[in-house]
């Protein structure tokens, strides 16, 4: 997994890096590992922006709170690209009202695992706002269809589940409108793959 930490420079976050890494994730962070005490924010360093160029699943701070050089905050701008922020050990972060979950270090491995499976409440929100004004427009009842979003890689993966009162190539249809929706909802995602599955499996992926 592809976990973006905004600084590593404190010692909580230094130790909880060395236990990802120990897992076999990969972590990017903002801060230069040459010139700690240069400006936090790559971007403005003349730099890529390793939110924009590695497929982050998830973002993860840990306490202390940063101060008060907050500079391109790296957390700030994952939330806005709608990637799942996790705070440890930080429960009064102001940022936690925008976190996918709050929980202390020590539990760090697992709740990553469980924020990384689960699916996204407000893509998955939107998939199904756009869903039942397909099928309203079909005349076709909202419990046909059922939908899902998740990360994957940097992507979203969309799971798309309809019944027999779908047909294979409206359902196809609805596949590519639902993909077109989620991608005006989300445009920061590396990708958007959509899966069509029915009572006998996968139709397309």
């Amino acid at each position: 997994m592809d976990i973006f930490m905004a600084s590593t420079a404190s010692r909580e976050a230094a130790a909880l890096v060395q236990r990802l890494q120990a897992r076999g994730h990969v972590v990017h962070s903002c801060r230069s590992r040459h010139e700690p005490n240069d400006v936090s924010c790559a971007a403005l360093r003349g730099i890529e922006c390793p939110l924009d160029a590695q497929p982050v699943d998830v973002a993860v701070g840990v306490g202390p709170e940063p101060g008060v050089d907050r500079l391109g905050d790296g957390e700030v701008c994952a939330i806005r690209r709608q990637i799942p922020l996790i705070l440890f050990d930080r429960p009064d972060d102001p940022l936690g009202r925008w976190a996918a979950a709050l929980a202390p270090a020590h539990q760090a491995l697992e709740v990553i695992d469980q924020v990384n499976t689960a699916i996204l409440p407000d893509h998955t929100a939107e998939a199904r706002r756009t869903v039942r004004d397909w099928l309203r427009r079909h005349e076709l009842d909202e419990t046909a269809v059922d939908v899902e979003v998740r990360r994957r890689h940097g992507a979203l993966l969309v799971e798309l589940w309809v019944d027999e009162r779908i047909t294979e190539r409206d359902a196809e249809g609805l596949g590519v409108y639902l993909a077109q929706c989620v991608r005006r909802f989300d445009p920061w995602a590396k990708g958007i793959d959509v899966s069509v599955h029915d009572a006998t499996g996968l139709i397309n992926n």
